[in-house]
């Protein structure tokens, strides 16, 4: 609301002494505050940062992406088209998270990618984010095979070509199947193939 400041919260804080409007947009609840700043018991911790590798140690890094879509509205599947200024943000948060947080592991896997072209995103605003903020800058190159799952989410890796060769990247089980319990006809075993 007008003259109020924004309320930023971390996961599990509890909130107190909270009045306003409660605004809902698809897939969001939003509350406009009416008054003064409520009391706010803090939640969950700030991540904590991974200790910097060893001049002698590879290291590896995995996250779950929660979901990575782009600007664009792909037929066929249940994407998400967000807005620019969105995919941006989320783009920034997550480049922070693989810097500051996991310090840039030579190889990061990455779940729930949309598509090659969004790991190209990650990995270049990755990059230039690290010089921007007088870090060394990973070279990160995407590597990303398509897979079945009904929203077009995949499984990607980042990987620092400066420190590995990437000889091939093969996706396994791509058509595999199983017998399905409840109907006895063949299934998809992997919508991600791993």
């Amino acid at each position: 609301q007008v003259g109020v400041a924004a309320l930023a919260v971390a996961t599990g804080a509890v909130v107190t002494g909270l009045t306003g409007v409660l605004d809902y947009t698809p897939r969001a609840y939003t509350l406009l505050p009416d008054g003064p700043p409520a009391t706010v018991t803090p939640g969950v911790a700030a991540a904590v940062a991974v200790r910097p590798a060893g001049a002698d140690e590879f290291t590896l890094g995995e996250l779950n992406a929660q979901r990575f879509f782009d600007t664009v509205d792909d037929g066929g599947t249940s994407d998400v088209a967000l807005t620019s200024a969105a995919y941006q943000l989320r783009l920034g948060k997550l480049s922070a998270a693989l810097r500051d947080v996991l310090r840039s592991p030579d190889i990061i896997g990455l779940v729930e990618i949309e598509k090659l072209t969004v790991l190209q995103d990650i990995a270049a605003r990755v990059n230039t984010d690290a010089v921007a903020a007088g870090q060394p800058n990973p070279g990160y190159q995407p590597f990303l095979v398509e897979g079945l799952d009904p929203a077009g989410i995949d499984i990607g890796f980042l990987v620092k070509t400066a420190r590995v060769t990437v000889v091939s990247v093969t996706q396994l089980g791509l058509a595999a199947t199983y017998i399905n319990p409840d109907t006895g006809v063949p299934a998809t075993l992997f919508e991600r193939p791993p």
